[in-house]
């Protein structure tokens, strides 16, 4: 027992002293290394608030003046990306829509691009459409006819309703509603209110119902 542990001994220190010489002389072979000069930080400032700023350099006047003149040409360019990109022809079906005041709209109003068909489009490898840019534009995200500005934007028909309903001018001078009438859904809304005989002719529900009847009634008339 004494023989093996005497060898062990040796074997470990025989390991100590090669492994000391292995990191020698790594150390002596690598250059030494210069000091790094420490870099200052350069200050950043920060915002005094988290969003931006909205800064109004001239008057509304001025500003609505300016859109009232560029009205026409915001029009012509999202009826020119509509014309591009969809069929805005009006092929009504024998379908009617809910109230059956409209004809459901029949057909396929995307647009392919020169020389491409549907079965065409369906054989080609999804590599191969994005390579030639063939996806139709009409499945892409369609922007807003005055996108840096945004905002609602009704329909003349429901410009003129709210008008004659409420004295209200939902009209905006910079921009207009960009489809065609016959793509639009029916207007008012249908809405079939079936009150239950458990609300009382009093009940809150029932006022509500009413109201919106009354609405409606005057918006038809």
């Amino acid at each position: 027992m004494r023989r093996y542990a005497t060898q062990s001994t040796i074997v470990a220190k025989l390991t100590t002293v090669l492994v000391a010489l292995v990191l020698a002389g790594t150390a002596h072979a690598q250059p030494p290394t210069k000091p790094q000069a420490q870099k200052t930080p350069r200050a950043v400032k920060l915002p005094d608030q988290t969003y931006m700023p909205v800064v109004v350099d001239q008057e509304f006047a001025t500003t609505s003046e300016m859109d009232k003149a560029a009205k026409a040409k915001v029009m012509e360019r999202q009826q020119a990306l509509f014309e591009q990109r969809y069929d805005l022809s009006d092929n009504p079906s024998d379908a009617m829509m809910a109230a059956g005041r409209k004809s459901v709209q029949q057909g396929v109003r995307v647009k392919l691009s020169e020389g491409i068909t549907w079965p065409k489009l369906a054989t080609m490898a999804p590599e191969e459409i994005k390579r030639d840019n063939l996806f139709p534009l009409g499945f892409r995200p369609l922007p807003h006819t005055k996108h840096a500005v945004g905002g609602m934007v009704f329909p003349k028909a429901q410009i003129d309703a709210i008008s004659k309903a409420e004295s209200r001018d939902l009209e905006r001078f910079d921009v207009a509603f960009d489809l065609p009438d016959h793509l639009t859904p029916e207007f008012p809304p249908p809405i079939f209110l079936c009150l239950r005989s458990l609300f009382s002719p009093s009940s809150r529900i029932t006022r509500v119902f009413s109201n919106c009847r009354d609405w409606l009634r005057k918006m038809i008339l």
